[in-house]
């Protein structure tokens, strides 16, 4: 079977995720590369994507895109279906830790190191850095109307910021560990 390809090549795999659907995985390896398996027959559907670093990958609402965010600073959008790279995201400052689309498939988060996160549009142009945090920004989630976002960080905080104004909202804290 397939996973067990990996075990024998000495691969590790760091993510994975779903197609909205339900059809198809997408698993990221230690090798730099993001396998997408179909459920039904266990096998590749793509040559693997090479993205260098260690990498997460999502894929977007309709599950025509994936998003990949690496330790190499940058994300990449990846067309599903062909696993052709239709943009390349760079404006951090240090290794990325999570990339998301967000649910009306009109904006992207990364978070990273640096202690930011940016929002982007679907082309890669960064439309806003949310700068607030002290430690690594480790997650983000938007809300399900796509107008807020929460972020958390290593610094014990998880920040809610308007998408549209670039505006933090809320710090929420107690937290005696990494949000």
């Amino acid at each position: 079977n397939f996973l067990q390809s990996f075990r024998n090549n000495n691969y590790t795999i760091i993510f994975a995720d779903y197609s909205p659907d339900g059809s198809k995985i997408l698993l990221t390896t230690s090798k730099d590369s993001l396998e997408i398996i179909d459920v039904a027959i266990g096998k590749k559907t793509v040559s693997p994507i090479v993205h260098p670093g260690l990498i997460m990958a999502k894929y977007n609402m309709d599950g025509k895109r994936i998003i990949t965010a690496s330790s190499d600073s940058t994300a990449k959008i990846w067309n599903a279906s062909t696993g052709t790279l239709l943009h390349t995201l760079v404006g951090h400052d240090a290794g990325l830790l999570f990339a998301a689309f967000s649910p009306d498939n009109t904006r992207i988060v990364t978070t990273s190191v640096d202690r930011t996160a940016i929002i982007w549009d679907n082309n890669g142009l960064a439309l806003d850095t949310l700068i607030g945090h002290t430690e690594k920004v480790i997650f983000a989630a938007f809300s399900p109307d796509s107008k807020n976002l929460i972020t958390a960080s290593e610094d014990k905080t998880a920040k809610i910021w308007d998408i549209n104004s670039g505006k933090l909202k809320l710090t929420l804290k107690g937290h005696t560990d990494w949000v």
